[in-house]
C-alpha cells in the first residue's frame, strides 16, 4: 500500500528478468518458442517473493514500533529480522523451484534442456537478488511512516 511496496518488487523481478535473459545472451541461446515463458516465470517468482520478504518487513516494523523503538532503529531491525524468518523459507521455495527446472536437463530435446537450464538459473538469480538487493535498499530507504504500515 504504499510507492515502496509496490516498486521494490517490480524493481528485482526486472532485474531478476534482465539477469535470466542477459544470460540467455551470454550463451548464445535464441529465444524461441520454448523458451518464450522464461522471463514470465521469473518475473512471477521474483514478485512474489519480493512481496512475501517486504510483508513481513512491514509487520517487524510494526511491532518494532508498537514495542517503542525508534523509526530508524526499527527499520534496521526489521529489515533483518524480516532476512531471518523469510530468507530460508524463500532460499528453500526458489531452490525446488530452480531444482525442478534443472531437471529438465534429462530430457534429450535441446529447447527443453535450454528452457530448463536458464529458467533454473533466472531462479536461483532471483534468489540472489532478494536476498541482497531489496534488504540493502531497504535498509537505506527512509522507514515507513507509521501511519502507512497498518
Amino acid at each position: 500500500r504504499s510507492k515502496q511496496g509496490l516498486i521494490l518488487p517490480l524493481v528485482t523481478a526486472l532485474l531478476a528478468v534482465a539477469w535470466g535473459m542477459g544470460m540467455m545472451g551470454l550463451f548464445k541461446q535464441p529465444m524461441d518458442i520454448f523458451n518464450s515463458p522464461t522471463p514470465i516465470l521469473i518475473l512471477a517468482i521474483a514478485a512474489g517473493h519480493a512481496v512475501q520478504l517486504l510483508k513481513r518487513y512491514y509487520e517487524d516494523f510494526d511491532r518494532l514500533i508498537a514495542q517503542g523503538m525508534e523509526p530508524k532503529a526499527a527499520n534496521s531491525e526489521a529489515v533483518v529480522q524480516s532476512l531471518v524468518r523469510v530468507g530460508p523459507v524463500m532460499v528453500l521455495a526458489g531452490g525446488i523451484a530452480a531444482a525442478g527446472f534443472f531437471s529438465l536437463l534429462t530430457f534429450n530435446i535441446p529447447t527443453i534442456r535450454s528452457f530448463g537450464i536458464f529458467t533454473g538459473i533466472g531462479i536461483i538469480s532471483t534468489l540472489i537478488i532478494e536476498m541482497t538487493f531489496i534488504p540493502a535498499l531497504r535498509s537505506m530507504l527512509p522507514p515507513p511512516s507509521v501511519t502507512k504500515v497498518k
